[in-house]
């Protein structure tokens, strides 16, 4: 079987199920609905991942010179980030089937699911032409997505996250941009909106501030 290029997996056709047969737990995905108020509501994983591709392809699409140059870069001298953080997007929620759980109140949670996710995905991206430091960039980026969502639970945020670009300086840039695409995809509860937009607002501040240096 040939190997998938990325540049193939045009979002239409992803939504549409065109790589049924050659990305079965992507599409397994649908079997796996969320209710994690005010977060999702009986959302399906595949559903909300979609949704984030779609919010990332719009911030792709932005009149921004320094964040396009910077998509455009070939860390590897293959892909662009561009196409690596496209890729890491569809797959960031892979191994939630895997490790979800409903509680006595009919609420999930999925945990562990980006640690899982990193190793579930590995073997999808062996069907695809990437190098090996791509494919560990991708997974990286997928077992690290949640340690860049930001939370109010978070004591001192900006301390927080200047150590994350301490300790992921080659992906930190990435991981604000989809942890931007996630938390817009959102579909929150009227009283989840207020965290959602100062969520918004805080990456893109850090993603300015990125641009900007």
């Amino acid at each position: 079987m040939s190997l998938l290029s990325i540049r193939d997996l045009h979002f239409l056709d992803l939504n549409n199920g065109a790589f049924e047969n050659k990305l079965p737990e992507f599409y397994g995905l649908k079997n796996c609905v969320e209710h994690m108020p005010p977060w999702h509501f009986y959302e399906s994983v595949f559903d909300h991942s979609i949704s984030v591709v779609g919010s990332l392809l719009e911030i792709f699409n932005r009149e921004n010179k320094q964040l396009r140059t910077y998509l455009g870069k070939n860390p590897f001298d293959h892909y662009t980030k561009k196409d690596l953080l496209f890729l890491m997007t569809a797959f960031h929620d892979i191994a939630k089937p895997d490790t979800v759980i409903t509680d006595e109140n009919g609420y999930t949670s999925c945990p562990e699911h980006e640690r899982k996710g990193a190793i579930k995905a590995q073997s999808i991206l062996d069907r695809f032409d990437l190098v090996r430091e791509e494919s560990e960039c991708i997974t990286a980026m997928i077992g690290l997505h949640g340690i860049f969502c930001y939370t109010q639970h978070r004591e001192n945020p900006e301390r927080d996250y200047n150590n994350l670009r301490r300790l992921h300086p080659s992906i930190y840039l990435d991981m604000l941009l989809f942890e931007l695409a996630d938390t817009k995809a959102l579909h929150v509860a009227d009283e989840g909106r207020i965290l959602q937009q100062e969520m918004v607002d805080f990456y893109e501040r850090k993603i300015g501030e990125c641009l900007k240096s």
